[in-house]
């Protein structure tokens, strides 16, 4: 299976601080409808997951914002972890960064 892809997203005023995760072959959203998630999320997916849980980053639900830790499953077969704030969104860069995930480079670019 391919490696998944990170990329930083934006999605305007209300949720500018998004990390867009596309894990090939495999869409969230139909393992959402059958209850499988657990039993099937791929193993790049878990690792992002527990990069950003032992850093203590906070993703939440863009239906109920107070819902913490809850992942998007878009129906293109991404998956988002919305952040609150820049600080936590600069943390979860500098976090995935040193996992390599992303590029160093990426540090420097703003989300727009």
């Amino acid at each position: 299976m391919e490696k998944a892809t990170v990329r930083l997203v934006g999605h305007g005023e209300m949720h500018p601080y998004c990390i867009e995760v596309v894990t090939p072959g495999w869409k969230g959203c139909d393992h959402a409808l059958e209850g499988t998630i657990r039993d099937t999320m791929p193993a790049d997916l878990r690792e992002i997951c527990a990069i950003l849980k032992k850093e203590d980053i906070k993703h939440f639900s863009v239906g109920e914002p107070v819902k913490e830790g809850v992942m998007m499953f878009l129906p293109d077969g991404a998956t988002e972890f919305v952040l609150r704030d820049a600080a936590s969104f600069e943390r979860a860069v500098k976090a995935l960064t040193r996992a390599g995930w992303l590029s160093p480079e990426i540090q420097n670019t703003a989300i727009h």
